[in-house]
């Protein structure tokens, strides 16, 4: 008897202990909106602050009966999961439905982020009305943490699977030099595009750790490599990329070998940013500054919260960090159809 009620104190508690797996462990906070702090409010949203770890802060929002997370370190946004979420979820009116966020460390580093989403989805009931019924279905959204960036490495509706996914490789993409070139691209042979546009443009480009020649939109497997840049008269480009589960595309101006003024200097400290969406008439806004948006906007380094829309089609949005390269954003609008 002794026995039966240790072993449900220990059910009981230990999501708020550390589940310790070789280095990797596990520590939960609360997502229930009576442990969050109100941080702003009206009659159809609200942006809550929830307990987070470490330096990572936690908001809860909501608006028109959707619910989503963003996090951020300080006062800057480090991932707003307002897209993953409404993308993921199992149907409509996507909300943040679990009472807990887990914390994945490796050591005493946080390295995933994992908590439920739900929507309801639509079931037929054989004999009845053709009006559909309505059911909640979850699933599990898993967010790798990578210090000053995020991104969502995968889904799940298992547990144990979403620790999996949480202690694996997969990390973020270099965000420098290149940004996912289609949304929702998912290769069905396992292979995704790469796309090198230099300045001047007939620059020599190779792959050097592979054996096929370089060619624009050369399709690999997910990995790392080794891209090399040159011509005759502007200094050698390389660097290692990674290609993870999107097409990647980087945008790529040489400086010259006898130039003397840094490339900041020449572009006055700024550079452009351009977004090609389809269907082509979409609305494109830049949400954190005044300026409207236009194809090539000349902006500062920093993060851009960027929307794009169309009536008929799921809003897609996303911060977007321009540091030191021109940025070109390729994406194709979901239709509402197309599941």
């Amino acid at each position: 008897m002794k026995l039966f009620y240790m072993v449900v104190l220990i059910l009981t508690i230990s999501p708020f202990l550390y589940a310790k797996d070789s280095n990797y462990s596990s520590v939960y906070t609360s997502l229930k909106l009576k442990d969050c702090q109100a941080v702003d409010s009206s009659d159809r949203s609200y942006s809550q602050e929830c307990p987070g770890k470490e330096n990572y802060r936690v908001f809860h929002e909501s608006g028109d009966t959707r619910s989503w997370l963003v996090i951020k370190k300080g006062d800057d946004v480090v991932i707003d999961l307002f897209q993953p979420v409404m993308q993921n979820a199992p149907g409509k009116f996507a909300r943040v439905s679990g009472k807990v966020a887990e914390w994945r460390y490796q050591g005493k580093t946080p390295i995933a982020l994992i908590f439920r989403i739900a929507g309801n989805g639509e079931i037929f009931l054989s004999g009845k009305s053709q009006q559909p019924s309505y059911e909640t279905k979850t699933t599990l959204l898993v967010v790798r943490l990578e210090g000053e960036k995020a991104c969502v490495i995968g889904t799940t509706t298992s547990n144990l699977k979403a620790k999996k996914i949480a202690d694996g490789q997969q990390m973020c993409h270099s965000g420098r030099v290149s940004l996912p070139s289609k949304q929702d691209t998912k290769a069905k042979d396992g292979l995704y595009s790469l796309t090198v546009k230099t300045e001047p443009a007939n620059s020599i480009i190779k792959v050097m750790n592979i054996i096929p020649k370089y060619q624009a939109g050369i399709r690999l497997k997910p990995g790392k490599y080794d891209i090399l840049v040159k011509r005759k008269g502007y200094k050698t480009w390389r660097k290692w990329v990674k290609i993870v589960d999107f097409d990647l595309v980087i945008d790529l101006p040489l400086e010259r070998s006898d130039s003397k003024v840094p490339p900041s200097k020449v572009n006055n400290g700024l550079y452009s940013l351009t977004v090609k969406a389809k269907p082509a008439n979409s609305t494109i806004k830049i949400m954190n500054i005044r300026p409207k948006y236009q194809a090539g906007i000349r902006l500062k380094p920093g993060k851009y919260d960027i929307l794009v829309k169309r009536k008929g089609y799921k809003t897609w949005r996303k911060w977007v960090k321009i540091i030191d390269i021109d940025l070109e954003i390729d994406l194709k609008l979901r239709s509402y159809g197309n599941k």
